[in-house]
């Protein structure tokens, strides 16, 4: 696992050495936690043909490869969860396979949902939201954060 490491200054008030590779004792390090994690529903549309299907594969390009990389861009999932897709309770409703496209491809799993704008609970004009609404507002900009990491990578593939 990925952990943190809190830089300290040593007891003779001098910094550690950049780039060492002396590992900091157990009390020293801490886990980052970037927010609590939300159950997800995706519904997922993309062109197969440039892909070996929807399921994961070694030495292979799939959708849950580059799917995976845009959450963890868009910070949607952390560096200790990445690579690892039962971390996130991730579940297909079905696959795919090599060359096949779909247009409503249904994956649930856990994802960071940062509030939008920073947080708080007021609205671009002004109203106060309810938990509800602010928390809808929250995934539609990680969706939107997902999406644009998609655009960056693939034209193939999209979270609808």
């Amino acid at each position: 696992r990925h952990v943190l490491t809190v830089m300290s200054l040593a007891e003779d008030g001098g910094a550690p050495a950049a780039g060492s590779d002396e590992e900091e004792p157990a009390a020293k390090r801490v886990r980052h936690n970037p927010g609590p994690k939300r159950k997800v529903a995706l519904l997922v549309a993309y062109n197969g043909a440039a892909y070996q299907g929807l399921q994961r594969n070694p030495n292979a390009k799939t959708i849950e490869d580059v799917l995976e990389a845009a959450m963890h861009a868009a910070g949607a999932i952390s560096d200790d969860n990445v690579g690892t897709l039962q971390k996130i309770s991730w579940s297909k409703a079905g696959r795919t396979d090599k060359g096949v496209h779909a247009a409503g491809q249904l994956i649930s799993c856990k994802l960071i949902v940062q509030p939008a704008g920073g947080g708080g609970n007021v609205s671009t004009n002004g109203q106060d939201l309810d938990d509800g609404a602010d928390e809808q507002a929250a995934l539609a900009a990680t969706m939107a954060a997902v999406n644009a990491q998609l655009e960056r990578a693939c034209s193939d593939v999209r979270v609808l």
